[in-house]
């Protein structure tokens, strides 16, 4: 009996410790389910942050979409008024061409025996062929616009992309109309000196109608004038046209050398003008880049030094001008080796160095007169400027 107790005793105290080591299993797993219940716990935090971010996105998202059909609302807007922007360009074209067929009958009818008029006739065609060349450039691009019209109504997804070409395709139309109005006005003015000319007394009708092209690589000198405003394109009394753009002694700013820079600027823009009135405008482009882009280099720096050495506020203007000046001259040079001489190009670098005669010239470079006779006056002598 005493062994079966004591083994009884044994077995009891071998359960109670495994029972010991059961509660102590049953603990840590208590505890891992307490330590997942945790981490759970967090899990379900950021979840709940997640959604939170996702709601803000799809507001966002829905919010964007607004802005997209309105965008598309105003696109649609844009295309109608492009639609009748180029239903405009097609009739101002079918007038172009009825004003050219007029001047062409009215050439046509006066004498062809007459060596002088025979010389305009062939200018006048020269003109026409350039008017023929720009309306079809026009029409072209009118062509482009209405397929471009067609593609942004089925690319919706495009939709930014597209407006700005549209915005794009407006501008060249608008500043192919203005070209072309000019080509017109100056096919006019030709055909007006054609009737001029046959009128005049049969002593006056000798000489040439048209002036001959000059010598390459120059023009004639702008002369100094007294008069402070530019003469226009107009035939003179013996013949021979005008300077479109005249230096005069508002013009100068104090310094020799600029001076007679700007004179050589002047020079370019009346060549560039003459080789158009006689049809050869896109034979002197590439000519006439090349010079520009060498007065670019030596001009602006020596106008830029000056203005420096003088202290002339406006020295960062006329500074931020140039680097405007020099781009617009190196896109230009892009575009002719890339399309080649056109009278579009020829019509937009004539506009862009008639705006910079009368906006820069006259209106930025002349301040620096005053800054080199008020260093004069402040040290109280006449003497020249070291520079010059």
């Amino acid at each position: 009996v005493a062994d079966e107790v004591r083994k009884l005793a044994e077995r009891s105290a071998k359960s109670a410790e495994e029972i010991s080591q059961l509660v102590a299993t049953v603990q840590d797993a208590a505890n891992q389910a307490v330590a997942a219940m945790e981490e759970n716990d967090q899990q379900v935090q950021q979840g709940l942050a997640t959604a939170g971010d996702a709601e803000q996105a799809l507001a966002g998202i829905s919010t964007a979409m607004a802005q997209v059909r309105e965008q598309m609302k105003q696109l649609q807007g844009a295309v109608a008024d492009l639609s009748g922007s180029s239903q405009q360009v097609q009739d101002v074209m079918q007038q172009v061409a009825g004003v050219i067929e007029e001047n062409l009958t009215s050439t046509a009818s006066l004498s062809a025996g007459q060596e002088p008029l025979q010389q305009a006739m062939e200018e006048i065609a020269s003109v026409a062929e350039e008017n023929s060349a720009a309306a079809e450039e026009v029409a072209a691009s009118a062509e482009e616009n209405s397929a471009s019209v067609e593609e942004i109504s089925a690319m919706t997804k495009n939709v930014n992309i597209q407006v700005e070409q549209m915005t794009d395709a407006v501008q060249s139309l608008a500043s192919m109309a203005t070209d072309l109005q000019s080509i017109v006005a100056t096919f006019q003015l030709q055909g007006r000196q054609v009737v001029e000319n046959t009128a005049a007394p049969s002593s006056s009708r000798n000489e040439p109608a048209w002036p001959s092209p000059k010598a390459d690589n120059d023009y004639a000198p702008a002369v100094p004038s007294t008069s402070h405003s530019a003469a226009s394109v107009a035939p003179a009394a013996n013949g021979k046209r005008k300077s479109t753009f005249v230096w005069d002694e508002s013009m100068a700013t104090g310094d020799d050398k600029v001076d007679e820079q700007h004179r050589v600027l002047i020079d370019m823009i009346n060549g560039l003008i003459q080789a158009m009135q006689e049809g050869r405008g896109r034979q002197q482009l590439d000519e006439l880049l090349t010079r520009l882009e060498r007065y670019t280099d030596e001009h602006f720096a020596w106008e830029e030094h000056c203005m420096a050495e003088h202290n002339c506020p406006i020295a960062d203007v006329n500074k931020t001008a140039h680097g405007r000046f020099v781009q617009m001259v190196a896109e230009t040079r892009q575009r002719f080796e890339a399309e080649g001489a056109s009278t579009e190009l020829v019509l937009a670098i004539k506009g862009n160095l008639g705006e910079w005669f009368m906006k820069h010239i006259r209106r930025i470079d002349t301040n620096l007169n005053g800054c080199i006779h008020g260093e004069k006056e402040k040290a109280g002598t006449h003497r020249q400027p070291a520079h010059r």
